[in-house]
This record gives C-alpha cells, sequence and structure tokens, in this order.
C-alpha cells in the first residue's frame, strides 16, 4: 500500500488474466472477485426513513462475489425468471450498487444488460422496451411507476427486479404493493421481486456453472441505445469481446473511483470494469441529480476521476463562489485547499471525454489538480475509443481515413494539414443495431468504413485534432442546435448598418460570437468602432426579436471588420457562399481570445457582485447580475427594462434568483424576474421592500426544510401560510349561502381557459340579472391589467372580443395583482373589498412552465392558492373551485382517483427531472392545501383537472398557437406528411383525451354551481371510448382539403417531416412541431384496454345538463376544420 495516498496494487495475475484475448467475460469477472475477496468492493449512502446517511457503507469483493452468484443463479434457474443466455434485461436506474450487481450477474449468467435512457420519454421507452422483448425489467425504486407502465407495455415481459429496497421501509413496501396490485389488474402473471429477495432465491438453489460461450462464439452482451443521425434511438449492440475491454485497461495500482455517471453509455461503464479488474473501489455518489456530489467527493478522496465538461464547469463555478476571498489573496493557496478539502488531495490521474472542453476549464483542471488533463474521443459505434489525447488508439483503431467535406471547405488536399470527415475500422466496432438490420447496413459504407461525421484535422499520421460537424447545424454546450448559414443569411439582410456577417461557437461554447462587416454608408461619418459595434448588436437584438429567434442565436460579442468578405481574400467561394476553415483560420484565434476574456469578465463580475453588490443601488445590483448570467452582456441601468427584453428565459431567470438569493440572502422568485409587466424597477423594488421587512411569504424550504426532493403532505399545513388570527376566526363563520354568486373572482383570465372561464360566468351573471366578476391580472397598474385581459379575446372575426366588451359593460372589474405575491399584490383596501364582497373563487390561475423545479413554482401555484385560501376564509366562507391538471394524479407508482383526498392517495411526492414534475407538484401542494381547507374550515371546494385544452367550437381565431397539438396539426398540413399511424399496436384502440376549451369552461361553471357545498374532485378529460386519434385527425385533415401522403415506414416518416420543417420558411418553422419533435421520435402505444377515469365528471355532466344535453362531446372533423381556418387566418398555414 502506498502510505502517503493509501493505494494498494493490483493483482498482477489478474491484470494479466484479463487481458487475455482468450479469456471469457465470466471467468475475468469471477476471477477478480475471487482474487481481491479481502479487498472493499463497492460503497454507498444508504438512506433510512427517509435520510440519507452521512458516511458510506462498504461491501467486500467477497461479499460482491456471493451476491453476483446468487443472483446469476435466480435468473437461470427460478422459475419466475428463468433467463437463457442471450436475454436481455432492460434497466432505469442511476449508478449504483444493486445495478453493477446485476450487470456483473448478467456476464456470469450469458444475458445481456441493456440500461435505458432514464430522462427518455415514456412514448420512447415504450418503443425501446417492446424492441428488446426483455423476459425482465429493472429498475430503482424512484423508476417504479414507470417500469410498470413499461412492463405492461412490453408481451414478453414476466418480472421486474426492483433495486434499493430491502424490505424495512413502509412507503416504499406500499409503492411496491400498489404496483403489483396494477400489474394483477393489467398484466397477470407479471411479478415484481425485491432485488435483495432474488439474492435470497439464488442462494436456495444449486449453484450456476458460469456461461462459457462455444469455441469461436462472441455472444451479445451489452446493448447501448444512443440517437442517429435522423434522431432515432438505436441499440448499438456490444458483444463480450467489446465488453472485455473495459476489463482489459485494469491498471497497476487500485483506484478509489467515485462514479456520478449513469451507465447508459461506455464511458461511465468501463470505469467500472476497471475499478473492479484492478481491485479498486468503487464508490456511487448519493444522488442523481449530483447534489451531494462536492461532499461525496470530500468523503471519498478518489484517486482517479472520469470528467465530463458540466461537472469541470460545477468545479470552476464552487471554487470562485466559496474561496472568492482566499482568491483574492493568494489563488494558488486557494486552488491547494480546494484541491485538499473538496476534491480529497490524493488524486493520481484525471481524464475528461463525452464532450470537448473549453479551454479555460482544461487551464482550470490542470491547475486545480497539478495534474494533465487526459482527454478521450470517440463514439458508441466505435467502441468508445477513437483517440486518446488527440492520438489514434491502436488498437482498436485498424484503419482511418479523412474525407472531402466540400461543401463546407474541407479537403485532404487542405495545407498545412489535411482535413476532413472521419472514417475508420476498429477492431472495437459494434456489431450492429439491435433489431435493425437495415440500419446496421447503412451505417457502412461499401468498403466497411464507418462514418462518424466529425471534421478532423490529421497534423500527422495518428494525430488528429477535432474540428467540426459535417452538419451546418452547430451544437452549443447546452445542447441548442443553431442554423449559423440560416441566422447569416437573416442578420445580414435584417438591417442596413449590417453588411455581412460570420458567426463563430462550437460544443464547449454556451453562446456565439460574430465578425461583422459595417455598411459605412448607413453609419454617421467619424464614428468609431465601439460606437459601430453597440448599433450592430442592437440591430441584430431588433432583428432577432422579430423574428422570433432565440438567445443564444443572437451573437454575444462581435469583431469589426471593415474589409468585405470576398472571394479575393479567400472567405467566399466563387457563387458568395462562406468557406468556414478560412473564417476559422483567419479570425478563430482572437474569437476565442475574446471568448477568454468575456469568460474572465463574467467570473470577475460574479465574484464582485457576490462580495459587494449589497453594497450598491438595488437596481444598479440587479441590472448588474442580470447582465452577468446573461454571459457578461450588458444591461442598461434602466427601471423599464425587463430580463425577457435582454434575451432571458426560464433558465437563465433561474440563475439570476439564485444568485440575487446569494446577494441579498432572501428569496427570489423566477416568476418575478419573467413577470409579463416586470421591470428590472419593480425586482428592485420586491426585493427593497423584502429587505426592509415588507410583506413575506413562506417559501418551499420555509414549509418543507431544506431537503425538496420527497415533498411530504404532512409538511403543507394553513398555518403556514395563513396568519392565526384568520384561521381562528374562520372556525366560527357560517357556510355559504346556497345562492347564485353576485361576485366572482377570477384569477388566469389571461390564460386559454381562463378566458373562457370569464366568458362564462358573465354569460350566467347576465342571465340572473345581477352580479359582477372580478378579474386579478398581472399589470403595471389597474388600466394596464384591464387592457391585457382584453387583448385575450380579440382575434378571429371579433364576435368574442364583441360579447365580452358587452357583458363586460358594467360586470367586469380588472385589478393588477399577481399570484406569487403576498395579498396578490392588492393594496389592503382592495384586499379587504374582495374579503367582504367575493362569493366564489375561481382559480384557473397559475404559473404554467414544465422546465422550472417545485421551489420555483411554489410561490405562484402554492402559496398563490393559499393566499386565496386565506381570501375564502375571512368575513365570511366564499366557494372555491379550483382548476388543477391531471398530472397531480401520478407520482412513484401512486395515482389518485376522483374520490377523497389528494394526500389520502399521494401523501407525499417523490421530485424528479421528469418533464413537468415542478408543475405538477406545485399543483399537487395546492390540492393539499384545498383539503385542508375543506376538511378543517369547512370550505366548499370542487377540482377539477384537466388535461389537453382544445380550441374552441363556438369562435374562431382563438387558438393557443404554441401547444402541442396546434404545432401538430399545423405541421401536418404544411408538409402534407403522415406515418400510417402515430401507434403501435392495434390503432383502432387509441383514444385522444382533449375537449374543447369553450365546453371545458362551460362544465367547470356549471359543475361548480351545482355542487356548492363538501369536496368534489372531477377528471375533466375526453373519457370516450370512440376510437378517435391523431391517426383520425389526418384523416379529417384531407377532408378538409388537404390531402396527406401516408408513409408506411415510421422511421422514414420522421426523417422526411424533420427535413420538409427546417426547410419551411422561419416565421412557419417557429410555429411548428420541430421544437418538440422528440415526443414523436416513435409511434405511441395504443390503449390496450381502456379505462374510464372520469365517472364523476361523466355523471355531473350529465346531472347538471351543460350543453343542454348532458353529453361531454365528442371530436368531430369540424373542430379540425376549425383549427384549420384559423390557422390560415393567421398567416401560418396558406390555402
Amino acid at each position: 500500500m502506498d502510505a502517503e495516498s493509501g493505494v494498494m496494487p493490483s493483482d498482477p495475475d489478474v491484470v494479466a488474466f484479463v487481458r487475455r484475448p482468450d479469456t471469457c467475460l465470466s471467468a475475468m469477472i469471477e476471477k477478480a472477485l475471487d482474487s481481491y475477496a479481502g479487498r472493499d468492493a463497492l460503497a454507498w449512502r444508504p438512506t433510512r426513513s427517509g435520510v440519507l446517511s452521512d458516511t458510506f457503507e462498504v461491501m467486500t469483493y467477497k461479499d460482491l462475489a456471493r451476491r453476483v452468484r446468487s443472483v446469476a443463479t435466480a435468473l437461470a434457474k427460478d422459475p419466475d425468471l428463468g433467463l437463457k443466455a442471450g436475454d436481455p434485461i432492460g434497466i432505469m436506474a442511476f449508478a449504483n450498487v444493486d445495478f453493477v450487481t446485476l450487470n456483473l450477474a448478467l456476464g456470469l449468467c450469458g444475458g445481456v444488460i441493456a440500461p435505458l435512457q432514464t430522462s427518455a420519454s415514456m412514448e420512447a421507452l415504450t418503443g425501446l422496451v417492446r424492441e428488446l422483448a426483455a423476459p425482465c425489467l429493472a429498475a430503482s425504486l424512484e423508476h417504479l411507476e414507470a417500469i410498470t407502465t413499461l412492463a405492461i407495455a412490453s408481451e414478453k415481459t414476466r418480472a421486474i427486479l426492483i433495486f434499493d429496497h430491502d424490505g424495512l421501509d413502509e412507503d416504499a413496501r406500499a409503492a411496491i404493493a400498489a404496483a403489483q396490485q396494477r400489474l394483477d389488474a393489467e398484466k397477470p402473471g407479471c411479478l415484481i421481486l425485491p432485488f435483495s429477495e432474488v439474492i435470497a432465491r439464488g442462494e436456495k438453489l444449486p449453484p450456476l456453472d458460469p456461461f462459457v460461450p462455444a469455441p469461436g462464439e462472441d455472444p451479445l452482451a451489452l446493448i447501448y441505445y444512443t440517437s442517429g443521425s435522423t434522431g432515432t434511438p438505436k441499440g448499438v449492440m456490444y458483444t463480450q469481446k467489446l465488453v472485455k475491454l473495459g476489463y482489459s485497461i485494469a491498471r497497476d495500482h487500485a483506484p478509489i473511483v467515485l462514479h456520478y455517471q449513469p451507465l447508459n453509455h461506455s464511458f461511465g461503464m468501463s470505469f467500472i470494469a476497471m475499478a473492479l479488474a484492478s481491485g479498486g473501489t468503487s464508490y456511487f455518489t448519493a444522488k442523481s441529480d449530483l447534489s451531494t456530489l462536492l461532499s461525496d467527493m470530500k468523503m471519498v478522496r478518489p484517486t482517479t476521476m472520469a470528467l465530463v465538461p458540466r461537472i469541470s464547469e460545477m468545479l470552476f463555478q464552487r471554487f470562485h463562489a466559496d474561496y472568492a476571498d482566499e482568491i483574492a489573496r493568494d489563488e494558488d493557496a486557494a486552488m491547494a485547499r480546494f484541491r485538499e478539502d473538496v476534491l480529497g488531495g490524493r488524486m493520481t490521474d484525471i481524464v475528461t471525454g463525452a464532450a470537448p472542453t473549453s479551454p479555460e476549464l482544461r487551464d482550470f483542471i490542470e491547475k486545480m489538480t497539478g495534474l494533465t488533463l487526459m482527454e478521450g474521443y470517440g463514439c458508441t459505434e466505435a467502441g468508445g475509443s477513437i483517440t486518446f489525447n488527440d492520438r489514434v488508439m491502436r488498437p482498436p483503431v485498424l484503419e482511418y481515413r479523412l474525407i472531402d467535406v466540400p461543401e463546407l471547405g474541407y479537403f485532404t488536399t487542405d495545407t498545412p494539414h489535411p482535413r476532413g470527415e472521419l472514417i475508420l475500422k476498429s477492431d472495437a466496432m459494434f456489431a450492429g443495431y439491435f433489431a435493425r438490420p437495415d440500419l446496421t447496413a447503412k451505417a457502412f459504407d461499401d468498403e466497411g468504413f464507418y462514418h462518424t461525421g466529425d471534421i478532423m484535422a490529421e497534423i500527422e499520421p495518428d494525430h488528429l485534432v477535432y474540428l467540426d460537424r459535417t452538419n451546418n447545424v452547430m451544437k452549443l454546450s447546452q445542447g441548442e442546435f443553431v442554423p449559423v448559414a440560416l441566422l447569416e443569411s437573416l442578420y445580414a439582410g435584417g438591417d442596413p448598418v449590417i453588411r455581412q456577417i460570420y458567426l463563430y461557437g462550437n460544443s464547449t461554447r454556451a453562446f456565439l460570437l460574430g465578425v461583422a462587416v459595417p455598411n459605412m454608408d448607413a453609419l454617421p461619418e467619424g464614428i468609431g468602432d465601439e460606437e459601430i459595434k453597440a448599433r450592430m448588436l442592437q440591430a441584430l437584438e431588433r432583428i432577432a426579436r422579430a423574428n422570433e429567434r432565440h438567445s443564444y442565436e443572437v451573437p454575444r460579442d462581435l469583431i469589426i471588420e471593415h474589409e468585405p468578405f470576398s472571394p479575393e481574400n479567400g472567405l467566399l467561394a466563387g457563387v458568395g457562399k462562406y468557406m468556414r476553415p478560412a473564417f476559422k483560420a483567419r479570425y478563430g484565434e482572437q474569437l476565442e481570445a475574446l471568448y477568454e476574456e468575456i469568460a474572465r469578465s463574467q467570473d470577475r463580475e460574479l465574484q464582485e457582485l457576490r462580495r459587494t453588490g449589497r453594497t450598491f443601488p438595488v437596481l444598479e445590483t440587479v441590472c448588474r447580475a442580470a447582465g452577468a448570467v446573461l454571459g457578461g452582456k450588458t444591461v442598461a441601468l434602466s427601471e423599464t427594462g425587463s430580463f425577457a427584453s435582454s434575451g432571458g428565459d426560464s433558465l437563465s431567470a433561474l440563475s439570476l434568483s439564485l444568485l440575487l438569493e446569494d446577494i441579498y440572502e432572501l428569496p427570489v422568485e423566477v416568476s418575478a424576474i419573467l413577470h409579463p409587466s416586470g421591470t428590472y424597477g419593480l425586482l428592485a423594488a420586491e426585493i427593497e421592500e423584502k429587505l426592509g421587512g415588507g410583506a413575506k411569504r413562506r417559501d418551499a424550504v420555509a414549509v418543507h426544510g431544506a431537503d425538496l426532493t420527497v415533498l411530504k403532505a404532512a409538511d403543507l399545513t394553513l398555518d403556514k401560510f395563513i396568519d392565526a388570527e384568520i384561521l381562528g376566526a374562520a372556525t366560527g363563520l357560517p357556510a355559504p349561502p346556497d345562492a347564485e354568486p353576485e361576485v366572482v373572482l377570477l384569477t388566469g383570465v389571461t390564460g386559454f381557459l381562463g378566458r373562457f372561464m370569464c366568458l362564462e360566468w358573465l354569460r350566467r351573471l347576465e342571465r340572473n340579472g345581477k352580479g359582477k366578476v372580478v378579474c386579478v391580472a398581472r399589470g403595471a397598474d389597474d388600466d394596464d391589467a384591464r387592457r391585457r385581459v382584453l387583448a385575450g379575446f380579440e382575434g378571429g372575426d371579433g364576435a368574442l372580443a364583441a360579447e365580452v366588451a358587452r357583458l363586460g359593460e358594467g360586470r367586469l372589474a380588472v385589478f393588477a395583482g399577481d399570484l406569487a405575491a403576498p395579498r396578490l399584490g392588492l393594496t389592503a383596501t382592495c384586499w379587504q373589498a374582495l374579503c367582504d364582497q367575493v362569493d366564489l373563487i375561481a382559480h384557473p390561475g397559475a404559473f404554467v412552465n414544465h422546465k422550472l423545479p417545485y421551489r420555483q413554482l411554489f410561490g405562484a401555484n402554492t402559496a398563490g392558492t393559499a393566499e386565496l385560501i386565506a381570501l375564502a376564509l375571512t368575513t365570511r366562507k366564499k366557494r372555491f373551485a379550483h382548476v388543477s391538471t391531471i398530472a397531480t394524479t401520478y407520482n412513484d407508482g401512486h395515482r389518485a382517483d376522483e374520490n377523497g383526498y389528494i394526500d389520502s392517495a399521494i401523501p407525499e411526492w417523490h421530485v424528479s427531472d421528469a418533464y413537468a414534475d415542478g408543475y405538477g407538484s406545485s399543483k399537487w401542494a395546492a390540492e393539499v392545501l384545498l383539503a385542508r381547507a375543506n376538511e378543517q374550515y369547512g370550505l366548499p371546494v370542487s377540482v377539477y383537472r384537466s388535461n389537453m385544452i382544445m380550441a374552441p367550437g363556438e369562435f374562431s381565431g382563438q387558438l393557443n398557437v404554441p401547444d402541442i397539438f396546434t404545432r401538430l396539426l399545423l405541421s401536418l398540413a404544411l408538409t402534407r406528411l403522415a406515418p400510417a399511424s402515430f401507434y403501435s399496436g392495434d390503432s383502432a384502440r387509441a383514444h385522444y383525451e382533449g375537449l374543447p376549451v369553450d365546453f371545458l369552461a362551460r362544465a367547470i361553471v356549471t359543475i361548480a354551481e351545482d355542487n356548492r357545498a363538501g369536496f368534489h374532485t372531477f377528471h375533466t378529460i375526453n373519457p370516450h371510448d370512440d376510437g378517435i386519434s391523431t391517426d383520425t385527425f389526418v384523416d379529417w385533415i384531407g377532408e378538409a382539403g388537404i390531402p396527406i401522403e401516408r408513409i408506411a415506414d415510421y422511421d422514414e416518416w420522421v426523417t422526411r417531416f424533420g427535413t420538409a420543417l427546417r426547410a419551411l420558411p422561419e416565421k412557419q418553422r417557429q410555429a411548428s412541431i420541430l421544437p418538440l419533435m422528440d415526443a414523436y421520435k416513435h409511434p405511441s402505444p395504443a390503449i390496450p384496454d381502456f379505462r374510464d377515469q372520469a365517472p364523476n365528471f361523466r355523471q355531473a355532466v350529465a346531472e347538471s345538463q351543460v350543453n343542454g344535453d348532458g353529453a361531454i362531446p365528442h371530436l368531430t372533423p369540424a373542430l379540425i376544420a376549425r383549427y384549420l381556418e384559423d390557422l390560415k387566418a393567421t398567416g401560418l398555414l396558406t390555402s
């Protein structure tokens, strides 16, 4: 053992054994497990009763060997499992001990491991598991609900193995029992087995003889799912030969590794194998969101680390945030302390991969660790390994070539170095795409070379440097694809001051830079370059806004060039096409230097803001902070400017929120930053009010505690939100009168559903002959709020706006307010008047955002509902009609129906990174508070959980253009391309749950008035088993006079459809389904057995005679025809 680092040597016999090409996989595994029996193999931080342990528990190789052999025996011999060699198991889990155990056990019994992308859509995962036809699936507890759904969809699956469960946690037992009940009902015979039970079963069976392939055979061992050029997920097959390569990189010492990467790609999986073959210890970070990574690293003190740029950025940010004062005094000393305190001080080597690392990050990591950062480049199809530190790896690469890419100006005849697309043959080449021989054949050219799609420069033989992608769409570091050629054309023709522009960026950068040639004839005489730059940047912002471009598509800074781009200076081809290599050669060094200066400036500004921001006027600090999180942008000191107009989006708003919280040590909500009428002045005023001890509202941490990974309904008590005086008085208030309301308070009136609920209430009050609708809406003042409300009714033939104007005369009052503010942002006088006068609260309002987490949506959606409950319990009780979402009805294996309180069905919400989890959890919490108000104070409540809300049948011109359904209809009509079916399985069983917004609004208003007492819940979805689906809509588009070509092969449709969408004019492309195409990359599963999820809603509609006939409408050709006509009216769809 090394005395300084505590690292042991590996066993030379084991290392030599795993490097022998004739050694089979099972023998490698057994050799490592048995030879290192006394050493520590795996370590993890257990969670007990919801509490994460402060220390790691360790498992020896001996104990791991027992587990692995028991699981292998159970898989092969237990009658409930019964895997044969070659059978796959699909796994949904983050890296953990059970995952590794199952992986090794499959190696012993000849099974195939198929890690699934946990972040993929259920639609995509369903297609993958059906393709796999796996007898067993496995998952961690957090994915129990998803894996159960997948097992039901997979015909061959007969068992689910659940990780992370020892049978002691009551909530986990209940979740598993509920999932088993669901399987019993929907897929009888399919079992859920905790992994601990699988081990126990294997221990009772005769030991399994390890699988040994027949001579000359190289069986399948692993399937990595990745995306091809069309975006279609493909299963990259690895035989045992490729899997063994991970073991063959065993080291001469036993590394201590902290694993944080998912094991669904070769980079993470190979480090597991390397550590085992070397007799090292594999520690697993405690949480998949990496929130514990730095604390885990401090405890583990790893000797080796596999980095990706995201983690390097995290280390960089934490160093500068936590050691700012020390950096100012002595940066080298600060780095030394960070290296010891955070990294553990015994790192011997460090590797990066998966994506290129920017030069600034590389320099930081190397200075921080005192080590040379080694960088690997590869692709899954080529075994993950092509170059290491820019040197071709031989083996496994057998042969490579560069081929010309003339459309991008890269040629093998270039000097001083040949450049072109890398194609290669490798001894580690994949065995093909699982179940897709057609795609396998297309992956190679006639000579057997695999085409990588990457542009390389050959500095010398076997020395390759990555340059670019063959696709003329640039990918930035956050994953955004930028059509640079299209943007250059748009900007050059968008303003007189811009003559020419070249855009620059790469996958290590989060924003673009540019080189711009000004049109001096459009500028004042004698103007300097700095003023020219300022004017050109302003012009670019204007052009981008006018063309609805994203903020990341606008260059952050420019180099001003007075010599026009031309064939004479080598920057343009004869036909005027940009010669990009020439641009990079001429300006690349200057642009990279500009990136470095921006990074340094941004880092200095962030440090300065954290250190001294509180000493400056709040408005100045807010504007500076906005500029800093936008990448060093200059934000003018202006009370009237806004974050959105500066190019901010919801994710950058989250960064600004966290920065302001660091500076002022108080919560600042994203909803305040993105307020439609919000300005920097208003945001600064809100912060000043909080600093001065003004009205404060509970935030999520104050209610639940710092750990927001599991949200407990028990934490959501009304006394945390509402003054004791109000609650004390509420117990003595009588029930609301059983009568028509005279004053209705309506939120969310600027939203799609809210505006039609406003119409329905106005109509009802007119019939009653008295009454008023009071709306609370965002606005600079009451007049501005009223203008925003009325503007929402405009469009089409004007009939809706005209009717609301007529009905609203004397009946519609609008106050400027905000759900995310205490007392809804109203004055004390206005608040008290509402407390005294309102009879019913109708609450469809919400901050709808599918990216932000619970904490950032808590203010508007949860605390905002609590404010309305306070209003409902003050002076006199008011009835409460609350619009929720169907997304509140399922979480972590729990499901809620229309009966009872939400917290009875879902007592706690397990937070995840699933789509719209933050929104769903914030609305779940709002429902919990309403249940409390009814249970404890007798507040009459009705809850309406909606799904897709479609255009009205009654009025024209009322489209929700950004929603996914409108985008799809527009895209189908524009391209005239559709698949033979959008569904896998029996498409006749498919069903679409949407309802027209006018019917939905009428139903909610009517049912609310027919259920004035008690607590009622309704799933306001389309419950008909009528076979009307997206396929039906395609037929109806054809019937409306737009013929649609049906394409038999779904993947072919995806390709042709995407190509056609990208070729659309910009306005139509922006409104198309292209940004959301992931939802349609695979066919959706048809519903195998229809189940009515809305019996209460169906009954209530019948009893209330909504629409006069008591029937929930079917979707009809007339509705689709109305969509098409309205799209034509917008100019998005031409006749």
